[in-house]
């Protein structure tokens, strides 16, 4: 099914949490922002409030994408994967403005990999990026980009 995308999802993961080097700094403002906007975004998700979802990205995030358009891809994911379960944070990138967010989740019919990223300003979290692929992929990045550091 093309809702859930497996080509290059490997490279996807790396490219997510991977990155430049960055001086080191203390992220844990940005990336409690970062996961505040997942909780929102899966909240929104159970509801199947897409129209919601869909204003939580940052203009020109979804390359274009119409509003009905993205409300129908979700509509459609959320008949192929069902409602959102739980998921464990298996990678993290943390970079001036910006969090990239990986997770091994479970939904209701199907276990995947969800990629996140969000833009961060004045506290607060937009996204630019969600993409799931089916099953668990790993999840190695930089460890300089960490937001754990």
């Amino acid at each position: 099914m093309r809702i859930l995308a497996t080509a290059a999802k490997g490279a996807l993961v790396l490219a997510l949490v991977g990155g430049c080097h960055i001086e080191s700094g203390n992220y844990a403002e940005q990336l409690a922002a970062a996961q505040a906007g997942v909780t929102s975004y899966r909240q929104l998700y159970n509801r199947q409030d897409f129209e919601a979802l869909y204003e939580m990205f940052v203009p020109g995030a979804l390359g274009g994408q119409s509003r009905d358009a993205f409300v129908e891809t979700q509509r459609k994911l959320y008949a192929a994967v069902g409602a959102f379960k739980m998921a464990a944070l298996v990678g993290s990138g943390c970079f001036p403005h910006e969090v990239r967010l990986v997770y091994h989740s479970e939904f209701e019919k199907a276990k995947v990999t969800e990629a996140m990223s969000w833009s961060l300003r004045d506290g607060k979290a937009a996204a630019t990026l969600y993409q799931v692929s089916n099953g668990y992929v790993d999840a190695k990045g930089d460890s300089s980009t960490s937001c754990s550091r």
